[in-house]
């Protein structure tokens, strides 16, 4: 339905009647954000495509089989339901975000190169910046921001959860108006209302406001994707494009599609939104791809 495998990744929206992200508007995404990476290294940072460097960032050990396979069940199942794999650097990103939308002009969304600089710039250290770091940590958090309803409630029976020792934990407690990891909490900065004196949350927020206000297609400041017609779907596009653009840089084309293969099979029921949210994922990948092309400027 979405295409098939080629040299440079999959193909977005390639069938007739596909109504997501089309293979053209894909190809000068990744142009585009090749662009923006390199922009980012000429104005005086180190950009770096080194696994290795990730691996030993996310803490995953040195087997490869078994560090490709944890991964690879953190990005299919949501967040909560196994450990997390976290590059320690979700707060700096989520922090810069909340300066963009606290400064933002009301025309100004929040696009994937407004994303990627912001990673860049949160994710560098002495002045380099380690690209599947960088995708990691823009997967994590727009995650959390996209799918709220995963983290908020109870764990269920078995799942991993989100504890203290998460280290996004922090932002979970900005999100819900319980804290802050500097300056004004998120839903001050978006006028989310509290909740009034004597109810049992009482100056918290309900931690669904998230994906709503944020991606709603029409008001939201995430930068409406093609098809994506209500905020879960715009959401769904946003994290599933750093998905795709993480699995390519770090576990291949094959684990691609798998993973094509897999949320095509997941999504039963649910096709219309699976078509759009695939087609992001199939789009990242393609924007990996040419990254795997460039690597070797990336040292």
């Amino acid at each position: 339905m979405l295409g098939a495998i080629g040299i440079g990744g999959l193909r977005a929206g390639a069938a007739a009647g596909d109504k997501g992200i089309s293979q053209a508007a894909c190809r000068a995404r990744a142009g585009h954000l090749v662009k923006v990476t390199q922009n980012w290294a000429i104005a005086g940072h180190r950009v770096r495509y080194d696994i290795e460097e990730f691996w030993r960032v996310t803490g995953l050990g040195t087997n490869d089989a078994v560090r490709r396979l944890k991964l690879g069940q953190y990005l299919k199942f949501e967040d909560g339901a196994v450990p997390p794999v976290r590059t320690g650097r979700e707060v700096a990103v989520y922090q810069r975000l909340k300066q963009f939308l606290a400064t933002r002009q009301p025309s100004q969304r929040v696009g994937m190169d407004t994303l990627l600089t912001l990673g860049l710039d949160a994710c560098q250290e002495h002045g380099a910046a380690n690209l599947q770091v960088v995708l990691l940590t823009l997967h994590n958090v727009v995650r959390l921001l996209a799918r709220p309803q995963q983290w908020a409630g109870a764990p269920l029976p078995r799942d991993y959860g989100h504890p203290a020792s998460d280290p996004a934990y922090p932002i979970l407690q900005d999100i819900l108006g319980r804290g802050t990891t500097g300056g004004p909490a998120l839903p001050d900065i978006m006028h989310i209302r509290c909740y009034p004196t004597g109810h049992p949350q009482a100056g918290g927020v309900p931690a669904i406001w998230c994906m709503g206000t944020l991606f709603d297609p029409r008001t939201g400041p995430f930068q409406p994707q093609p098809g994506a017609t209500n905020a879960e779907w715009n959401g769904g596009t946003h994290y599933y494009y750093w998905i795709g653009a993480l699995a390519r840089t770090t576990l291949g084309p094959a684990f691609v599609m798998g993973g094509l293969m897999g949320e095509k099979g997941g999504k039963v029921g649910n096709e219309a939104q699976g078509t759009i949210e695939i087609s992001q994922f199939i789009c990242g990948s393609m924007f990996g791809s040419e990254l795997f092309k460039h690597r070797a400027e990336f040292k």
